[in-house]
């Protein structure tokens, strides 16, 4: 019936019902847009809140977020995405005799000098099955220098292998010459005629670093330590102004990468008399980077924490344990100077038996539990099955676990 009326309707009312329809859609229209736009910016700063508040603990945490690039925002190591990244993993030897490396074949046998992609592929993602997103690994100056085995491919292929599977991977040296044993201070005076054949000099080694910096730069997952454990006859001083040369050097070649320091076997002490090496060395000795990217990595093993009294007893309690890495100035590294540190080394000696295999065992599972309360990145000793006293695995088929490695699975498992 009210469309028999519709003629009847003045035309101005008509014309101004339209026009105020048409201005009330776009003001509905309006107010819908506002709210979808301040939904987007709302989700948009809660997503971004969240993004920078994740943590990166292991390598299935956070998807490919893991093999970001990396920086340090004080004791913080993120990501590009600003998210914490937690590198907790355990060391692959092989090249610091081979310059292909050596690893275990998933029937439980080895390969050595070989780079069987299958067999490398087999151990990273075994490693990635427990929850590793790092590996720390160490090579031989001489391999660098003169690619033997073309080990520079080597190096980029295994980066490239361990960026597939959101692994990070530090590339650090150990002797000058294979078959030599352990050099500590890399460069002359401090070596013999034979090493200076490969290192005639400081700046040689410097070189060498800026060698490595301009083809590895590319890699974001690659992680740089000039050496391990350096010191011996060296002095710290001379360790402060050569490892101060190899940082401008390889930040002058554009690379970004993070880089780990470090000074002397271990950090050890004495908790009777308090006496021992800690990590005084980074107020004492600074190191400086443009870009800020650097952090301590210091090793521990269960004889570096000890008591003497009444008689010599390597601590393996967590109390223990906790009190140590307190005196040898970790914590203070960490939440005072805001430093991050990362236990480079440690692990149980697999050799002993009964009581001491124990509190061996005791010790590793405390240290672990200790790194994970206060949110430090770790890299225990070792992936391999013969030969070291600070194995993980067994020697048999697909890479199990011993009794250390099941330590291990658990503590990446449980933060």
């Amino acid at each position: 019936m009210k469309d028999n009326w519709a003629p009847l309707i003045p035309r101005r009312q008509i014309v101004y019902r339209a026009l105020k329809g048409l201005v009330d859609a776009k003001f509905y229209t309006a107010i819908l847009i506002s709210i979808m736009l301040l939904g987007t910016v709302y989700l948009s700063s809660v997503m971004s809140s969240l993004v920078g508040s994740a943590i990166i603990r292991n390598s299935g945490t956070i998807g490919l977020a893991a093999a970001r690039p990396l920086h340090i925002e004080g004791k913080y190591i993120k990501n590009d995405l600003g998210q914490v990244v937690h590198l907790r993993g355990i060391n692959k030897h092989g090249f610091e005799d081979d310059a292909r490396g050596h690893w275990q074949t998933p029937s439980g046998g080895a390969e050595y000098d070989t780079f069987n992609p299958t067999t490398v592929a087999a151990n990273l993602d075994a490693m990635k099955s427990w929850g590793i997103n790092f590996i720390r690994s160490y090579s031989t100056a001489q391999f660098w220098i003169e690619n033997t085995g073309n080990h520079r491919q080597i190096i980029k292929d295994l980066a490239t292998m361990c960026a597939e599977r959101e692994i990070y991977f530090m590339y650090s040296m150990w002797h000058i010459l294979p078959g030599t044993g352990q050099t500590r201070m890399p460069f002359p005076p401090h070596i013999t005629a034979r090493e200076e054949a490969v290192i005639p000099s400081e700046d040689a080694f410097v070189d060498m670093w800026r060698s490595i910096a301009n083809e590895l730069k590319g890699y974001p997952n690659i992680i740089f330590e000039f050496w391990n454990e350096p010191g011996g006859t060296g002095s710290l001083s001379e360790w402060q102004r050569v490892w101060q040369k190899c940082i401008d050097a390889v930040r002058g070649t554009g690379a970004t990468n993070l880089i780990s320091l470090h000074y002397a076997y271990s950090i050890w002490i004495n908790l009777d008399y308090g006496n021992g090496v800690t990590l005084s060395y980074v107020e004492d000795y600074p190191l400086n980077d443009t870009l800020g990217n650097i952090f301590y990595s210091p090793h521990n093993y269960r004889s570096d924490i000890h008591r003497t009294e009444p008689t010599r007893i390597n601590c393996w309690t967590y109390e223990d344990l906790k009190l140590g890495l307190e005196m040898c100035l970790v914590n203070y590294t960490l939440n005072t100077l805001e430093i991050p540190v990362m236990l480079g080394e440690f692990g149980p000696n697999m050799w002993e038996t009964g009581t001491e295999l124990e509190h061996e065992l005791e010790y590793y599972e405390n240290l672990l539990t200790i790194c994970n309360e206060w949110n430090m990145s770790y890299s225990p000793f070792l992936w391999w099955c013969t030969g070291f006293p600070y194995i993980q695995l067994n020697c048999q088929r697909n890479y199990p676990p011993n009794a250390a490695g099941q330590i291990l699975i658990s503590a990446l498992s449980s933060d």
